[in-house]
């Protein structure tokens, strides 16, 4: 499966976003969850996700 994330919204990550997250992953979905936003605010990093909905040119 291939796909081109230019044509997928991007969002960063911020703490007062509610969201849930499962990628099937449990390790992953806890970094979402728990640390993403930790280290962001510790300048370890930014977490960005793309949101499965695509976008339609118009």
């Amino acid at each position: 499966m291939s796909f081109d994330l230019l044509d997928y919204p991007w969002k960063q990550l911020e703490a007062s976003d509610k969201y849930s997250f499962d990628c099937g992953d449990p390790d992953l979905n806890e970094f979402f969850v728990k640390d993403a936003i930790p280290h962001k605010k510790q300048l370890i990093g930014v977490t960005y996700f793309f949101i499965k909905t695509k976008i339609h040119a118009q």
